[in-house]
């Protein structure tokens, strides 16, 4: 397989047509004088293909503002979501169709500060570029909202959702209904609360270990998932007379 050329669609085909003329015309030639015991033109191709099916892992490390997307998850063509936007980013760089899979499917508005997701190379990709100078396209490529802040190759058997260890969720609420405009999105104007019994609420819950069953999509597999059985942290912050933040963590 011809190595991948600097950046850009143009210059990778041209090379790859010119690559492969030049092969058809010198298998061509030194067809008659090959020794029968050389490789075949048709053994290269096998060796090729298998080759093709050989991958290469990567992780990424997202920041996003989730406003004015749909979720994480891809859709249907018209529906802006944040793994549509970033596997068209990274099909330009990477010059082949990109498949992410995500720590998780964060719901339309949300936002993430550490989304974490892989994706798969062919293993005959090749390029002179280091992760930083990935890192620096994708963050030219993608919209302003979505924010690539790490990248690299990753350790044999790693998985973005099966490989994490512990996630942490943050909702902001303001028990005052003067929200600034720059706080709406991140956010929520609940008006007043009772903090006692949200404290009571939040210690019957810390740290007790639940069954999750319900929350499942219903194809639940032991071998695939794990236990359904989880222990979520619980922790109420209070940041200001009128701003709380609930941390889980699980």
């Amino acid at each position: 397989m011809p190595k991948c050329l600097n950046w850009g669609p143009d210059s990778v085909a041209l090379t790859t047509n010119c690559c492969g003329v030049a092969c058809w015309l010198g298998a061509a030639r030194l067809d008659a004088l090959r020794p029968s015991n050389l490789p075949t033109v048709s053994d290269a191709a096998k060796r090729e293909d298998q080759d093709e099916r050989k991958t290469k892992t990567w992780f990424l490390v997202l920041a996003y503002d989730g406003t004015d997307f749909a979720g994480w998850q891809r859709q249907a063509e018209g529906v802006r979501t944040l793994q549509g936007e970033l596997e068209k980013a990274l099909a330009l760089i990477f010059r082949f169709p990109v498949k992410t899979l995500g720590a998780s499917r964060t719901d339309a508005g949300v936002h993430a500060h550490g989304q974490v997701c892989h994706f798969e190379s062919p293993e005959y990709w090749d390029s002179d570029a280091s992760d930083d100078v990935l890192l620096k396209r994708l963050r030219l490529t993608l919209p302003a909202a979505l924010l690539a802040r790490r990248i690299g190759r990753a350790p044999e058997g790693f998985h973005a959702r099966l490989s994490s260890c512990r996630k942490t969720y943050s909702y902001r609420l303001s028990t005052s209904l003067e929200l600034f405009p720059f706080e709406a999105r991140r956010c929520w104007a609940c008006g007043a609360l009772n903090l006692a019994k949200l404290q009571e609420g939040l210690r019957t819950l810390d740290g007790r270990p639940l069954d999750w069953t319900a929350f499942s999509m219903g194809d639940y597999e032991p071998e695939y998932h794990g236990p359904v059985v989880k222990t979520v942290q619980l922790l109420l912050k209070v940041e200001a007379p009128d701003r709380l933040v609930l941390y889980a963590t699980g």
